[in-house]
């Protein structure tokens, strides 16, 4: 827990410093130098540098070192600047409370991190994925070993920038557990209507961070390494930033495409955000009316920029520019995944996210699938898909309405990029765990725009405030007792948690190169490395040279074979039907 803490200081004062050198050199420090702001152009920018680093050498001491250097250095230049900035957050008569809500929010994730990665998916190949990166930084193919190591989402390579292995004492892996005590601290401390005295709609999505990460499905995975808790606190935060903007009467676009850079960079995180590039709308029409062309090329170059290294590592893992759509198919590697490989990858995905559980289920009709899955889903979840079916609707023609009235195209288009995000995770895999931010936004949503219109009442604020600091203490109480349930908390109060052991077999590949595979089911673990959760693909694979960072390909025969992601040679093509 010590352990933890003292990363997470670590972990705050090096994304506080490049957040605020990035956004100086994007002459962004005028009245948006909120520190949320400045923590989330940090973090993108971080993601950017590790995977860089990921391209020519593992991420781990010597990325370390570098970003220590280049924390000094930021610290150094921007001094006067950063001095200002910090005397003007602790005048406040907030800063008190708002620190002392950090401690508090942050002692009870370490609590709750004490009980370790609880993640199934962490043995089966985040842990994976991380070793590789620290280790290699990326090798050709490794998809071909493990097809879910090409799911390359770019938060691994910000976990394994703070996992701090090269102490050798075990991978860190509690960058989720700061992430999330962060945005919880977000959503409490700005909310805008305890000091402004009136309902904003900013303020109800609010309630959607405390509402998530109060909920036990959520933080009992915060001591793993998932994507899932950041790409919906991404999600989350970005709307609320978009309209918390609008409503302060913004209308400067800067603002707003810099908002669109994070939504790149929460596509780089798990692609199933990618509904979130709809917002680039505004600010384009916005830039392209005021012929403000160098700007249009900067922000561009930026996403470009944000999304680059990430393509380039899909492109060397997978051999596809973008994981699993072999349509994308724009590369001859010789590490290549078999294209059969990839569809029947993203056609389990989806019957899975259905319930369905079979892959050859893949073209179950709406009608067969549907009622299974909503009949799968708890109460609560059921509950808020029927009230987003009717809210959202509602929520698009009043947006319309609005626009044609007042010109204001924002509630729409806000509106409709929920409805997207929605409409492509119940296209795509379903599963809560993946989108549960998308079906609780449109309820919250519609109670502000309802508010909105209510107007200034004392009792709304007082149920507001209410509201928040009962989600807030329940919160707060949920987490310490999480942790506090499993005797390892005093286990590790001083050291953190680190992967657990899994008993794994090895195997010897052509140029004496070495994989391990696990001795029951299919989860390897972090120690083992590198490995494969499916032996059979053992058969079919070769190394691309005498160590596992030069990667691995199929063997000439099963370039073009049917092979699945266990390892399996269907006679026939399944899919194309």
């Amino acid at each position: 827990m010590l352990q933890t803490l003292m990363s997470w200081a670590w972990i705050f004062v090096s994304v506080y410093l490049v957040g605020f050198a990035v956004l100086s050199l994007l002459n962004g420090q005028r009245q948006k130098n909120d520190i949320d702001v400045i923590l989330a152009f940090g973090l993108c920018a971080l993601t950017v540098y590790a995977q860089v680093f990921s391209l020519f050498s593992g991420v781990s001491l010597g990325a370390s070192a570098v970003l220590v250097l280049g924390c000094m250095i930021i610290a150094i230049v921007f001094r006067r600047e950063l001095c200002r900035v910090w005397r003007g957050y602790l005048r406040e008569r907030r800063a008190l409370v708002t620190m002392g809500l950090a401690a508090v929010l942050l002692s009870a994730a370490a609590l709750v991190l004490t009980r370790g990665p609880m993640h199934y998916d962490t043995d089966l190949y985040h842990a994976q994925s991380i070793r590789w990166i620290e280790e290699c930084g990326v090798a050709p193919g490794i998809g071909n070993l493990h097809n879910r190591l090409a799911y390359n989402s770019s938060f691994f390579c910000l976990q394994a920038l703070y996992s701090f292995g090269f102490l050798g004492k075990g991978s860190l892996c509690s960058l989720n557990g700061f992430l999330a005590a962060m945005l919880l601290l977000y959503g409490i401390c700005s909310v805008k209507m305890f000091r402004q005295k009136k309902p904003f709609l900013s303020d109800f999505l609010r309630l959607g961070l405390l509402l998530y990460f109060v909920s036990l499905e959520n933080y009992a995975v915060m001591g793993s390494p998932g994507t899932d808790l950041m790409s919906m606190g991404a999600v989350m935060y970005i709307l609320i930033k978009w309209l918390d903007y609008w409503e302060q009467g913004e209308r400067e676009a800067q603002c707003y495409a810099r908002l669109c850079l994070l939504a790149v960079y929460a596509v780089t995180l798990k692609l199933s955000t990618a509904m979130l590039v709809l917002l680039a709308f505004t600010p384009a029409a916005w830039l392209v009316r005021e012929r403000r062309w160098k700007e249009i090329g900067k922000y561009v170059a930026l996403g470009i920029l944000i999304a680059l290294p990430w393509l380039v590592r899909n492109v060397l893992i997978s051999g596809y520019l973008i994981y699993p759509y072999p349509e994308l198919d724009l590369f001859d590697v010789d590490w290549k995944m078999p294209e059969y490989t990839l569809l029947f990858d993203r056609n389990e995905i989806k019957a899975w996210g259905w319930g369905l559980n079979d892959v050859y289920r893949f073209d179950t009709p709406a009608g067969e699938w549907f009622p299974f899955w909503f009949g799968n889903l708890k109460a609560s979840l059921r509950f808020l898909f029927c009230i987003d079916a009717v809210l959202l609707p509602v929520l698009f023609l009043a947006g319309i309405g609005r626009g044609l009235r007042k010109k204001d195209w924002c509630c729409l288009q806000v509106t409709g990029v929920m409805g997207a995000c929605l409409g492509v995770w119940m296209l795509g895999a379903p599963l809560p765990r993946y989108g549960g931010a998308y079906l609780l936004l449109p309820l919250l949503y519609g109670l502000g725009e309802t508010a909105v219109k209510l107007g200034k009442t004392d009792a709304l604020k007082h149920a507001f405030r209410f509201t928040v600091w009962v989600l807030t203490a329940y919160g707060v109480w949920a987490w310490v007792r999480f942790g506090l349930a499993s005797e390892e908390w005093r286990i590790h109060l001083k050291r953190s948690a680190v992967y657990g052991l899994r008993e794994c077999t090895e195997h010897f590949l052509e140029e004496g190169v070495r994989v391990y595979t696990p001795v029951s089911g299919d989860q390897a673990g972090y120690f083992d490395f590198p490995s494969t959760p499916y032996g059979k693909r053992l058969e079919l694979i070769e190394p691309r040279g005498d160590s596992p960072e030069d990667g691995f390909r199929m063997r000439p025969e099963y370039r073009s074979a049917y092979v699945s992601t266990y390892g399996d040679v269907a006679e026939e093509n399944m899919f194309s039907r």
